[in-house]
Formats: structure tokens, sequence, C-alpha cells
């Protein structure tokens, strides 16, 4: 009977000696890229072509991604910001065509939201697509913009994967959930005066 007793005990001391299961560590893949494709029902026409619609001056989406020298936005402080795109991050190759931002501009290496100061991209507004006339000191074309409410559901979306720790459904988004549309200059500077983006 002892020697049951003292099995029962050391059977329960070890069962108390378990560890907690460990969590899964959130860390980004750092070559994990977001991609900005065009919107679907921005174009008539295959989005690759040349568009045929009430506005000839638009470009096509591989065009926008060729000739996109910066996209230029708000941060949630009301500071503007503009980065560019180096070769490596134009991808004219896929269909649809697009442009190539990295995912630690939403979420850094050590797994933290980026918000605030250096975090401009998830909470940004006004989103515009600019080019740049090199020929022409000065002279900057907006030739298309990712409209708020699109960045809006992006950020809930990514917000709500982020907090339930599922990295699968962030990489998702961020291969998914950012989408240009073409625009003229005339074209945003109307859709701003009636606040309509």
């Amino acid at each position: 009977m002892k020697h049951l007793f003292y099995f029962l005990f050391a059977a329960l001391l070890f069962a108390g000696c378990e560890k907690e299961p460990v969590a899964k560590e959130f860390k980004i893949d750092p070559m994990a890229t977001i991609n900005i494709k065009p919107a679907v029902n921005g174009w008539q026409k295959s989005p690759a072509m040349r568009v045929s619609s009430d506005n000839p001056l638009h470009l096509s989406a591989l065009e926008i991604v060729k000739q996109t020298t910066e996209i230029s936005l708000l941060d949630s402080t009301g500071v503007l910001w503009g980065r560019s795109f180096i070769k490596e991050q134009r991808d004219t190759i896929s269909e649809p065509p697009k442009l190539l931002m990295w995912a630690t501009d939403v979420i850094s290496l050590d797994g933290n939201l980026q918000i605030g100061f250096l975090g401009n991209w998830i909470e940004a507004i006004d989103v515009i697509f600019v080019h740049y006339n090199l020929d022409t000191p000065n002279l900057r074309d907006t030739i298309a913009y990712i409209p708020n409410s699109v960045l809006r559901n992006a950020e809930t979306a990514i917000r709500d994967a982020y907090e339930a720790q599922d990295i699968e459904a962030c990489y998702q988004l961020f291969n998914d959930a950012y989408t240009f549309t073409p625009i003229t200059g005339a074209e945003w500077r109307a859709l701003k005066a009636n606040n309509q983006n």
C-alpha cells in the first residue's frame, strides 16, 4: 500500500510539472511582399491592355506598374509620405502585373504591427501613384490610386488576422487586399473636391 501511495504521489508530481504548450512565434518572412494589383473593375478590358473606356488618358495596369515613380500617401497624423520602387519591385511578367512592397511595412521582423510614426502604410489614406517626367523637372502626373475604402477594408482584415496570430491569413491579405484603379490628376482632384475617395 505504501508503494502505491508513493507511485500515485510521483504520478501527480510529474503531471504537475508538464510544461504549458509554447505558443508559435509570430514571425514574418523578411522576403514576403505586399502585392498591389489592378482592381478587376478598374478596366473594361483586360487590365494588361490599354483601356477603351470613357477616358483614353487612363493607362493600362502594365503601364502603371512600369511608370509609377512613387506612391504618395497621407499617414494617420496627416504627414505626406512618398516611397519609390526599384526594378525588383515591379512585376511586369505576372498576370496581372503588380507593384511590390515589403510585408515588413505592415508587420515588423520582431512580429509587431507597424503603426505610428514609421508604420504609415496600414493606416494610410489618399494613396496615389505618381509618375515623374524626368525630361521636364517638377512635372508629375497622377496615374492611379487605391480607394480609401480598399485601404480601410485591408486594415481591418489585417488587424483581425494579426490579433488571431494567423500568419497565413496575413500573407493571403498581403497578396490580395490592395488594388489600384487608373485615374488622371484632374479626376483625382475632382474626386477629392467632392469627398468621394
